[in-house]
């Protein structure tokens, strides 16, 4: 590399030799090192968009497929969607 790159004076600003009243302007970076930068300014881009979509999914809450209730005697039941008392367990018998 030329020195006059390297000096921060010129920030980036190269003389032509021939003609010095002519600016060249440089990019500091090789093509490789500016494909790399991109890359990977995709990657932390691309990451934080899936994080926050991660953390900001929310899944609805499903409501509950039926409501169990316990009876007196400690059966359980719901009802179903003609209004009937299901069992789920039946009824402990009675002790006579």
């Amino acid at each position: 590399m030329l020195p006059e790159i390297h000096n921060k004076k010129n920030s980036g600003k190269i003389q032509q030799i021939n003609n010095p009243e002519t600016n060249i302007y440089h990019w500091p970076l090789s093509k490789r090192q500016t494909i790399m930068v991109i890359i990977g300014a995709v990657c932390i881009i691309t990451a934080g968009i899936l994080i926050s979509a991660c953390i900001l999914r929310k899944i609805p809450e499903q409501p509950p497929k039926r409501i169990e209730y316990t009876g007196p005697r400690g059966g359980v039941y719901y009802f179903n969607s003609r209004g009937n008392k299901v069992y789920v367990t039946p009824p402990k018998p009675s002790a006579k």
